[in-house]
């Protein structure tokens, strides 16, 4: 089957990603043919199904087999893709059994279709959740358009041969090939290991004296995920520490526009812009669109180095502000409230120009009561109104049906007046909507202002309202424990951003927390972690 599925695979040259296939003949050479297979993420790939098929075609590859964990979630998006690509896209997965042992087995037609997944239904229902697996007798009973390979070093033989148990390796060995027929493939991963040179010439040397069709398999895109995941995420690093190093304005802005991303919080990507001279404007419904976008600045001038809000030094703080004249401006999308039907209108609004008053709003945006007052409660009415309530004040009063007042309008009507109606119309309106002068918000209060309808403030931070107080209990900040001793007992405040408990960890909890000079990263130990845990979730 491997013969019909590899035809036209020739390829001119070798990838760090390719399997190449060897196939025996009768003088004991190899022919070179080339396939790839490949776990998707929706296992444990590094990749999604789009993004394998497209490396394929690019690699000059024909043909491409998914072979995820016990799943075949992947499947769809993967034909799909293959399809659109004219790429021969091959079904498969990497069975475990019940000894945990691994197998690779691959579709050959629409029968094997089916008894691979009614075996992965098998595994995935009689076994509990997370450890699904299948017995010998089920897979042998469903082994009908199905090839196997005796896959990676989980896999039954290599495991024999690595426990040098070769007794059990050659009965796995016969077991396969009984049922499995011309259809069993020895596979040997070469991924320059020297404990795996071993095993690939035990491997070898069965393959040969079976006296069947053998195929070695050079397999680093099948089982080099942790290899090919460190390289994917050293080029990430070093793509995003060039951009964030030269490009910080554009990198801050583009990373925003990617959210939710996971770990960092948008209110943290901000507040380290910040402390990298990068200028985040808040969101202005005179000026915001629906993503974060870039503003002109005037002439570059570098600035010398400063402290944070509180008078706290900073971090990186001799950086250069506004690197090429740009300021971020936050997008509408972060206003708690404001989802994709919101989007989508603001959007349509949008392309008609930015808002010029409170009533433009109101009456163009198209937007609901409810998220018009949200983003007056976010200060986004900031330009067209200043102060949030007064804002708020103008929204309210201009969703408020207007009373009907009959008798002061006629006597206003019937009096006389050289202007004529348009007057008299300004009175009435002025009679419906008597002036209010609301107190504006403190700081503070426009920042927890921010927290609450944002999740983020470009304002000062929480904690350095508070510097002052802790100072005066020699509670010290982010940065302030650069200063400290080696072993000396300190104390430090701050907002806890993240928060890991690794399974491996044996209890111990890893914590960052901010403050208005940066960062701190605490290990707690699982003793001290209790008491407090439940005031730290």
């Amino acid at each position: 089957m491997l013969e019909r599925l590899t035809r036209d695979l020739q390829s001119d040259g070798r990838w760090a990603d390719e399997l190449t296939v060897w196939f025996f003949n009768d003088n004991d050479k190899f022919d070179e043919r080339t396939i790839r297979l490949i776990r998707s993420s929706s296992n444990n790939g590094a990749s999604n199904p789009e993004e394998l098929v497209i490396r394929a075609k690019e690699l000059g590859l024909a043909a491409l087999a998914i072979t995820d964990h016990d799943d075949l979630g992947g499947v769809p998006r993967f034909a799909h893709a293959a399809r659109e690509f004219s790429l021969d896209g091959i079904i498969g997965a990497e069975l475990t059994l019940e000894d945990k042992s691994h197998l690779i087995v691959l579709v050959q037609d629409l029968s094997g279709y089916r008894n691979l997944c009614a075996l992965i239904t098998l595994a995935r229902l009689e076994q509990e959740r997370g450890s699904p697996f299948i017995t010998y007798e089920q897979l042998f009973s469903k082994a009908a358009g199905l090839t196997a390979l005796s896959g990676c070093h989980h896999g039954a033989i290599p495991a024999a041969l690595a426990s040098e148990d070769t007794m059990a390796a050659r009965r796995h060995l016969k077991r396969f090939v009984e049922v499995f027929g011309t259809d069993f493939y020895l596979e040997v991963g070469n991924h320059f290991i020297t404990q795996e040179a071993l095993l690939v010439r035990q491997l070898i040397e069965m393959a040969s004296s079976t006296g069947t069709i053998t195929h070695q398999l050079q397999a680093f895109a099948n089982y080099g995920f942790p290899e090919s995941h460190a390289a994917s995420f050293s080029l990430l690093v070093y793509a995003s520490a060039f951009l964030k190093r030269y490009y910080p304005v554009e990198f801050c802005c583009a990373i925003l526009n990617a959210q939710p991303m996971g770990f960092y919080s948008p209110a943290s990507l901000i507040r380290d812009a910040v402390r990298h001279e990068v200028e985040v404007r808040p969101v202005d419904l005179a000026r915001s669109q629906w993503n974060c976008t870039l503003e002109p600045l005037g002439p570059f001038e570098p600035l010398e180095p400063k402290a944070s809000e509180s008078g706290e030094p900073i971090a990186n703080s001799s950086l250069r502000s506004d690197a090429y004249g740009f300021a971020v401006r936050l997008g509408l999308r972060f206003v708690d409230g404001l989802g994709p039907t919101s989007q989508a209108i603001l959007q349509v609004a949008l392309q008609n120009g930015l808002f010029t008053s409170v009533e433009d709003v109101v009456n163009r945006s198209g937007l609901s009561p409810s998220d018009l007052k949200m983003l007056a409660k976010a200060g986004a009415f900031e330009t067209l109104c200043p102060g949030r309530r007064q804002a708020l004040w103008r929204v309210l009063s201009l969703l408020r049906p207007k009373r009907s007042m009959p008798l002061l309008e006629a006597l206003i009507a019937n009096s006389t007046n050289s202007d004529g109606d348009a007057e008299s119309d300004l009175e009435i309106n002025c009679l419906y909507e008597l002036p209010v002068i609301l107190p504006s918000m403190t700081e503070l209060e426009e920042v927890v202002a921010d927290y609450r309808t944002m999740n983020l403030s470009t304002n000062k931070h929480p904690l350095s309202f508070y510097r002052d107080w802790a100072k005066s209990r020699k509670i010290h900040s982010c940065m302030g424990l650069y200063d400290q001793e080696d072993g000396e007992d300190v104390v430090v405040a701050g907002g806890i951003i993240c928060r890991q408990r690794p399974e491996t960890a044996k209890g111990f909890v890893f914590l960052t927390i901010e403050d208005e000079t940066g960062m701190a990263n605490v290990i707690i130990k699982p003793k001290q972690w209790r008491p407090c845990a439940q005031c730290n979730t």
